[in-house]
């Protein structure tokens, strides 16, 4: 989102599109929604939700089902 924020600020006429996971946008990336908010910027966010993140082989994210057993929690996500 940051990158985005500042292509459409560099460039209002651009349709800027962001595409990222769920564990990315949803926990990690999720504190730049208040800044993109908050200068108005017409940016579209595509998240892709598979439950986990991908890149640590995954690991349960926030977007996680109750139950999901995944590569840290063998026993199920609490």
């Amino acid at each position: 989102m940051p990158i985005a924020m500042g292509v459409k600020m560099a460039s209002p006429e651009l349709n800027v599109i962001v595409v990222a996971g769920d564990g990315d946008f949803l926990s990690i990336g999720l504190e730049h929604i208040g800044p993109q908010a908050g200068r108005n910027l017409n940016v579209c966010a595509v998240v892709m939700d598979n439950g986990v993140y991908g890149l640590t082989k995954g690991q349960s994210s926030p977007t996680s089902e109750t139950g999901m057993i995944t590569s840290s929690t063998p026993y199920g996500e609490n």
